[in-house]
């Protein structure tokens, strides 16, 4: 059956001042909100970040390959820019989205082991775009 060999998860999520929750690039509230353009920046005290994004996850066990599973992923967090403004300018994260493969293979009833290669890009409203990739090698036992 294909509907028991593909798995779909996922989230979505907006709000303010959500960096306790990992939203908002860890970016919860600008201690130097400032309204208006350069050079004419009126500070206006702190205020929370409101940011939006998700997460999607699809997984697929091959046939005849119960203890294998292959999985593609996606997540994106998105503040809004407006929140970003302050004086002093700072290097805020505008923008953080990471695409993901891996796999998961079960060894036994008890022992798992798996591979994750993840590419993580940041875009940043001084510096630019910051890119990292990311291997994981992970072993699960229970008991």
């Amino acid at each position: 059956s294909l509907v028991r060999r593909v798995t779909l998860a996922g989230e979505g999520f907006f709000g303010r001042n959500l960096a306790g929750f990992q939203g908002g690039v860890f970016q919860g509230i600008n201690p130097d909100f400032a309204l208006g353009e350069w050079p004419l920046l009126v500070l206006s005290g702190a205020r929370g970040i409101r940011t939006r994004g998700g997460w999607a996850q699809l997984g697929v066990t091959p046939p005849r390959q119960e203890k294998l599973t292959f999985y593609a992923g996606f997540g994106l967090d998105d503040p809004r820019d407006e929140d970003l403004v302050s004086s002093p300018a700072r290097d805020w994260r505008e923008r953080n989205q990471t695409f993901a493969l891996s796999f998961l293979h079960k060894l036994s009833g008890q022992l798992s082991w798996g591979l994750e290669f993840r590419r993580m890009m940041t875009q940043f409203l001084q510096s630019g775009r910051r890119t990292n990739n990311h291997v994981n090698l992970g072993v699960t036992a229970s008991f």
